[in-house]
């Protein structure tokens, strides 16, 4: 986290340490001049023309990093950022309450302790609805039970 004052004072900004090492950033002017070759080609010339004119500057090594590491984002789903747990690293319980804070749970994909294989919208809803019944009281769901087919299927032929 990072102390940032603008325009509507003092806030916190989440700081991903983006391209922060030397070797981070290695690769990027390479991939920078083929976009840019790229974007500067006939077919997208149109498209890219006015964007290009004021980024001539891109076109130098140094210029093309400096750039991209104060444009980096990320795309991918952060999570795990809020663990969840009793030990003292936690930072909410096994109900979602902030530890320390009266009144304030976390429901998003920062408890989720790695990224799921999947993309994380659907299990950060299912963290919101536990969230819920746990707000509202609610019993826990009983346990799914699936039935395993293929040695249902072979009890069945035995």
């Amino acid at each position: 986290m990072q102390r940032v004052t603008g325009f509507l004072g003092q806030h916190d900004r989440l700081c991903t340490s983006a391209v922060s090492e030397r070797n981070d950033g290695r690769p990027t002017p390479t991939g920078f001049a083929g976009l840019i070759n790229g974007m500067a080609s006939r077919g997208w010339s149109t498209v890219t023309q006015q964007h290009m004119a004021g980024n001539r500057l891109l076109l130098t090594h140094g210029n093309r990093r400096a750039y991209a590491c104060r444009m980096a984002k990320t795309d991918h789903h952060p999570v795990g950022t809020c663990k969840m747990g009793t030990d003292a690293l936690a930072v909410v319980d096994p109900e979602l309450r902030v530890h320390g804070l009266e009144g304030l749970r976390v429901c998003d994909a920062s408890v989720m302790p790695l990224i799921p294989s999947s993309n994380t919208n659907a299990p950060t809803i299912m963290v919101g609805e536990k969230a819920a019944d746990l707000i509202r009281g609610l019993d826990p769901l009983p346990p799914a039970r699936f039935r395993d087919e293929r040695n249902d299927l072979r009890q069945e032929l035995a």
